[in-house]
């Protein structure tokens, strides 16, 4: 399972781009919130076939954007997609968009009957989902990612809005969680996922879009091996290495806080001469006691250089001419973080003993 430290540099790098999107996100619940004003619990037993299927041909020549399908698969796709090979057949009913003709599944003999099935089944799917009842929400006969979204859609606090049951096993895997051994279903998968995020400390404020945008960001599923080139397929394995190696740190984009945090911090520091670290670095006219090469130019015209305390006074080195040392910035990092700064440190003292002042 990911360790606590794992999961917060993750979410390290989600918090910048979160804070950075929260104007889409509310954009996003003003989606959400429209769509359940325009078909509130109460309207549903009501819906007429027209008022429900996809692919009917309003009398302007176009696409009927208003019924109850459309909304759920496109006018809502930003909150999750539901395509599937099934196409429009997992709504159980719906308009063909060529012929305009009813389209249904197999169990019922018209489409009358089909949608006062439909009407009749995602009404109990609101009625049950809202104590969260996965049992009852398992006996509703509605194709299971259509059942995923409707439900997030009315309940979004209690249901995630990821409906790939590949890509929630994908996530489960990457997080190391453990499903139960009695093959559960995708319900029980995304209730996992939701639980993980209810009970971690950080997490548990996020909005279920937050955290669905999260586990893409930290985990995003590869592709379909079917769907990848195959000059691109020897390719997986080795991003698949990468993904779960101390490598994945490096490449990704700086987090950075739209805005910092403040923190208030005591210990003590050195207090320098001033007088000592002006005089050095004036006596080395712009030039780098070390590599000899120019500091860059000021605005007044000046080179800049750093003063360098060779013996670090934290290492009780004294805060004098004979200890200090004009450098260039480079040679200053390298001088404190370097692989030789050590012998640099060598190197100076002598460069100090030789020094005319």
């Amino acid at each position: 399972m990911i360790t606590k430290d794992e999961l917060r540099v993750k979410q390290l790098r989600f918090e910048a781009q979160r804070q950075a999107d929260q104007s889409c996100y509310r954009k996003l619940e003003k989606t959400r919130q429209k769509f359940v004003s325009e078909f509130p619990p109460s309207r549903i037993p009501h819906l007429s076939l027209d008022e429900y299927v996809e692919g009917k041909i309003n009398k302007n020549g176009e696409i009927n954007r208003d019924s109850f399908c459309y909304w759920v698969e496109w006018e809502t796709i930003e909150l999750g997609r539901i395509q599937t090979p099934r196409g429009a057949f997992q709504f159980g009913v719906f308009c063909d968009k060529k012929t305009q003709r009813y389209k249904f599944i197999e169990k019922f003999k018209n489409e009358n009957e089909a949608i006062l099935f439909q009407r009749e089944q995602i009404a109990h799917l609101l009625e049950v989902g809202r104590t969260n009842n996965l049992e009852e929400i398992r006996k509703v006969e509605i194709s299971p990612m259509f059942k995923g979204k409707i439900l997030f859609l009315y309940y979004p606090e209690k249901y995630l809005n990821i409906f790939s049951e590949e890509h929630i096993n994908h996530f489960l895997k990457e997080i190391g969680l453990t499903v139960p051994d009695n093959d559960p279903d995708v319900l029980v998968k995304r209730e996992l996922l939701r639980s993980f995020k209810s009970n971690d400390e950080f997490m548990c404020n996020w909005t279920t879009q937050e955290f669905m945008c999260f586990l893409y960001d930290a985990w995003r599923p590869l592709p379909k091996l079917s769907k990848i080139p195959e000059l691109l397929r020897k390719y997986v394995d080795a991003e698949n290495d990468l993904q779960n190696s101390a490598i994945d740190d490096i490449p990704s984009k700086p987090i950075g806080s739209v805005i910092p945090s403040k923190t208030l911090t005591a210990g003590f520091r050195y207090q320098r001469d001033e007088e000592v670290r002006r005089f050095v670095i004036e006596q080395a006219k712009g030039a780098c006691e070390y590599c000899h090469e120019l500091g860059f130019l000021l605005p007044d015209g000046r080179h800049y250089l750093e003063a360098h305390h060779i013996i670090a006074l934290a290492k009780q080195g004294p805060d004098t001419i004979d200890n200090i040392i004009a450098l260039c910035p480079s040679d200053h990092r390298e001088a404190h973080y370097g692989k030789k700064a050590i012998a640099m440190e060598n190197e100076m003292v002598e460069i100090i003993k030789k020094r005319k002042v």
